[in-house]
């Protein structure tokens, strides 16, 4: 999951310039895909046990709160 996680990264940093969207973005927004995908599949996702992705919440409209 980090390694899809990474690539993503590398694609939006590939295809966004920095000044468009800075690096601290960039985490959050792998961040928030990353766990989007957790909730997909309903489980934590943990193929590297020290750097488990956690389903992202959603909230009572069914929205997610981001």
């Amino acid at each position: 999951m980090r390694e899809l996680g990474g690539e993503i990264w590398a694609e939006i940093s590939r295809r966004i310039p920095d000044d468009e969207l800075d690096w601290q973005r960039k985490n959050k927004m792998v961040d928030l895909i990353m766990g989007v995908l957790a909730r997909h599949i309903g489980n934590t996702i943990e193929n590297d046990p020290d750097l488990p992705v956690f389903p992202s919440p959603v909230d009572a409209d069914g929205d997610s709160p981001m």
